[in-house]
């Protein structure tokens, strides 16, 4: 038992190291762990902390492979460790590995990657997040020539913040998602409210008030709205006129198989003559001895209709099909 609780305090060293958890944290676990008779109730704790780790190191690993710090082949590499690892010291040596790269190489690399990017093309706060990094970046890295070069953890804090206010930026609405936005609006004002049900076209009228009250924020404000909200609105809109069904069936519901009505027979053939008998009448006694028996008869009948059964089963089912993907309409 005491083996065990030694063995799980290393672990949660691990994790302190890797800063997933505080060093208060770590004195109130190990307090709890040394008041247990049982490790199962930490043990559950590790495992959350453990994807918590996992998260982390997956997240530097997409940073590096951003930058160009390591190649696609070495970040997938490292990813199939980080998800092979069953505890929090064997992330650790994942992310020891992943430590050399982050050197002053790879935050100027990030850094100059940083600093192409415009900032009229980012919602106003998220780009104020990224130039604090993108300062702090610069300044850890203005010392690697100094006496006092920084350290790995200061690089590597630096790398890290910069890596993760990019990944936050927010685009702001560009031209072409505000573009598919107006032309999902055109195509909803082009509906006719008599050819829906009076249900459908008020869902789609609530769905067209938002998207035009966001186009007429985005009017010469394109930062209104990020790149990501205006997509989800036109995509929002789309969907509502999908869904509308109209009153004849045609749209949101696919009309129900209608009864088959039966064709007008076509007209009885004269009479054959009664002075001479068809060939197909004389036929049933001429091969009369030559009919399968009684059993035999049986069979075969069986048999023609079990092929007939699946006949039909296999047409139908090719017309329901036809139907559900909209390819008939009656």
């Amino acid at each position: 038992m005491e083996d065990a609780r030694n063995e799980i305090i290393k672990e949660l060293e691990h994790l302190r190291d890797m800063g997933i958890i505080a060093e208060e944290e770590l004195e109130a676990l190990v307090e709890k762990l040394k008041s247990s008779i049982e490790t199962d109730i930490l043990d559950a704790e590790m495992l959350i902390h453990l994807e918590a780790a996992k998260a982390k190191a997956n997240l530097e690993i997409d940073a590096l492979e951003l930058v160009g710090a390591i190649t696609p082949e070495q970040a997938e590499a490292y990813r199939e460790e980080v998800k092979a690892a069953t505890k929090p010291s064997e992330v650790a040596a994942v992310m020891a590995k992943i430590s050399v790269h982050r050197d002053f190489k790879a935050l100027n690399d990030a850094i100059e990657k940083a600093k192409l990017k415009d900032q009229h093309n980012y919602m106003p706060n998220s780009w104020t997040s990224f130039e604090i990094a993108l300062r702090h970046a610069e300044e850890v890295s203005e010392t690697e020539h100094s006496a006092k070069p920084a350290t790995q953890i200061e690089i590597n804090d630096a790398f890290d913040h910069l890596l993760l206010a990019e990944l936050k930026l927010e685009r702001v609405a560009s031209t072409k998602a505000i573009d598919h936005l107006q032309d999902a609006i055109r195509v909803a004002h082009s509906k006719k409210e008599k050819d829906y049900t009076k249900e459908s076209w008020a869902d789609m009228q609530t769905v067209l008030g938002e998207a035009e009250a966001m186009l007429a924020k985005l009017d010469g404000n394109v930062d209104a709205f990020t790149e990501k909200e205006v997509n989800d609105m036109t995509r929002k809109l789309n969907l509502a006129m999908l869904s509308m069904k109209r009153v004849d069936g045609i749209g949101g519901i696919i009309n129900p198989i209608k009864p088959h009505t039966p064709t007008k027979p076509a007209s009885k053939p004269a009479a054959a003559s009664a002075s001479a008998p068809s060939a197909s009448a004389s036929a049933p006694k001429a091969a009369a001895s030559s009919l399968p028996k009684t059993g035999e008869v049986t069979h075969s009948l069986m048999s023609a209709g079990l092929l007939a059964l699946g006949m039909a089963g296999y047409f139908y089912m090719s017309r329901k099909r036809l139907e559900v993907s909209g390819d008939i309409y009656h």
